[in-house]
């Protein structure tokens, strides 16, 4: 993928019969036309209520966004779900966890729930 500002997000891929490679221009949302995407992470496998692989993208105002790669759509209809007040330079997915590094040098980590998915939760105690 191809991240940048004004809403630039170009999805590459290898077509798995011809070998070639692939790209799209990503239609965004009416919402996140003119966003700054500065960061991305591939999911694993996601368990249900999931139930496939998505792409978290972070954003220069400290939201992330997620992107559905084999429906080629946002997965939430492009919401923008804020997480902190930076911008979120890192991502990462692993073992039931998702943790953003972010511009002021802090890290968030939060736990994948059945109820919340890759979002945070809402009670942050």
């Amino acid at each position: 993928m191809t991240l940048g500002a004004k809403g630039n997000f170009t999805y590459w891929r290898i077509d798995p019969v011809t070998g070639d490679l692939q790209f799209s221009e990503v239609d965004l949302p009416m919402q996140l036309q003119g966003c700054e995407f500065v960061s991305a992470c591939f999911t694993p496998h996601l368990p249900l209520p999931i139930d496939k692989y998505l792409l978290v993208l972070g954003t220069k105002d400290g939201a992330i966004v997620l992107y559905d790669p084999s429906g080629f759509d946002f997965y939430d209809g492009g919401q923008k779900h804020f997480v902190t007040d930076n911008q979120i330079g890192s991502i990462e997915v692993k073992n039931g966890y998702v943790a953003l590094a972010c511009s002021n040098g802090k890290m968030i980590r939060y736990k994948i729930t059945a109820e919340c998915g890759l979002l945070p939760p809402k009670d942050k105690s």
